[in-house]
């Protein structure tokens, strides 16, 4: 796993924890304290909470950043890699999900013709299996980043136990709920 990665995967871990001991205190508060009390001290662990998922959301967008930075730089589109006559016969043929597996096949590392096979790909719901390009390595990172700043962001609400508990299953589980993506981003 990259160490970007594996750095989100840490800082989801350590904001898990932080929300687990708000939440626990929280309801400790709302069993113990009287009525009239209880709002004045559910804000002294709601605002640190908040500002806990907050300064991870920050911490995972600047690990992430980072990588998706490299990746892009991977990006490279040129136009002399554009085979237009492949392109222009996969038009006119129009082939099956095998076919155009095989032909994907050849261009591997050829950034320019996995795009268009690929964005034809989907544009005609072929079903083949393109080999993974840069922008999908992008895509999956985007993915995994949104979905943590989600997560995230429902764990820093007081009254939502259950993003703390879906914050609290990711970091236990974040290899597994993002191994897909992951796979895609690779080594």
């Amino acid at each position: 796993m990259r160490s970007e990665i594996q750095k989100a995967k840490e800082i989801m871990q350590k904001a898990a924890n932080n929300a687990r001991l708000y939440h626990e205190n929280i309801a400790r508060v709302r069993q113990t304290c009287k009525s009239e009390y209880m709002v004045e001290e559910i804000k002294t662990y709601a605002d640190p909470l908040r500002q806990s998922m907050i300064q991870a959301t920050q911490e995972v967008n600047e690990a992430l950043g980072s990588l998706a930075t490299t990746l892009k730089a991977g990006i490279i589109i040129r136009g002399e890699d554009y085979d237009s006559a492949t392109m222009a016969a996969i038009s006119a043929l129009e082939p099956g999900a095998a076919e155009l597996t095989e032909i994907a096949k050849r261009y591997a590392g050829n950034e320019t013709m996995l795009r268009a096979l690929n964005q034809y790909n989907i544009k005609y719901k072929v079903g083949a299996e393109i080999p993974v390009c840069g922008q999908s390595k992008v895509d999956a990172l985007n993915m995994i980043q949104s979905d943590i700043s989600y997560i995230l962001q429902e764990a820093g609400k007081v009254d939502c136990r259950y993003g703390s508990e879906q914050l609290q299953h990711i970091a236990e589980h974040f290899d597994t709920v993002f191994s897909d993506r992951i796979g895609i981003i690779g080594e």
